[in-house]
């Protein structure tokens, strides 16, 4: 949940760009819980094979212990419009992989839908943070600075503590107001848990309608 409250209270432009642990200090966070929830999920090497002979099998076992347990769990696009790498948004925090592994969209209306079935556990009018029952959580930020607008030009659809499911309408945005104000109308979506996980992969499509998938979260 740090990287929620970091998120949606500290606000990026006054977050040192050195280190996730002077956010930390200046939050009240213990450093270390920080770094852990940046650390990237680790696979543990296959043990090698002892004999020729037993390989066969020991491959079938594998292959098919891998194909049991692993699980793929689809997040959607939050809007439609062009898709933007995680890297290439305008925003260094986000950009970094600091508060998880995600993508953003350039959107070409302000219909604003959940990405995933689960429950709301933060709502304010330029971001939510929605937790789904195989425990992925997932943080959908409007815009970049745009906690500055105070809630002008959002109208909120969802609120804390409420059970959505996947295309649910989360807010409607008046992208032209945020323009107008000089912020960008970028919506980005990352999984803040992203450590727990064995990997988070975007799609590679250049442009996506709300509710297509946007990631895929490897279990």
């Amino acid at each position: 949940m740090i990287a929620f409250v970091l998120t949606l209270t500290v606000g990026f432009k006054d977050i040192p760009e050195d280190s996730a642990a002077s956010v930390a200090a200046e939050a009240g966070i213990d450093a270390d819980s920080v770094g852990d929830a940046q650390a990237d999920a680790s696979l543990a090497a296959t043990p090698a094979v002892a004999s020729a002979t037993a390989a066969p099998v020991t491959a079938i076992q594998t292959a098919t212990q891998t194909a049991t347990e692993t699980k793929v769990i689809a997040v959607g696009a939050p809007a439609t419009g062009t898709v933007v790498a995680l890297q290439n948004i305008a925003d260094q925090i986000f950009a970094s992989g600091a508060l998880g592994k995600g993508a953003g969209v350039n959107p070409s209306d302000g219909r604003i839908v959940t990405p995933v079935s689960g429950t709301v556990i933060t709502a304010m009018p330029h971001a939510f943070g929605i937790q789904t029952d195989d425990g992925v959580e997932v943080l959908v930020h409007i815009g970049i600075d745009t906690v500055k607008l105070n809630g002008e030009g959002f109208q909120s659809a969802a609120t804390q503590g409420q059970r959505v499911e996947a295309g649910d309408l989360l807010s409607t945005v008046d992208l032209a107001h945020i323009a107008q104000a000089g912020f960008d109308t970028t919506v980005i979506t990352v999984v803040t848990n992203s450590q727990q996980f064995v990997d988070v992969v975007p799609t590679d499509a250049a442009t996506v309608n709300a509710g297509e998938p946007l990631l895929s979260v490897v279990a």
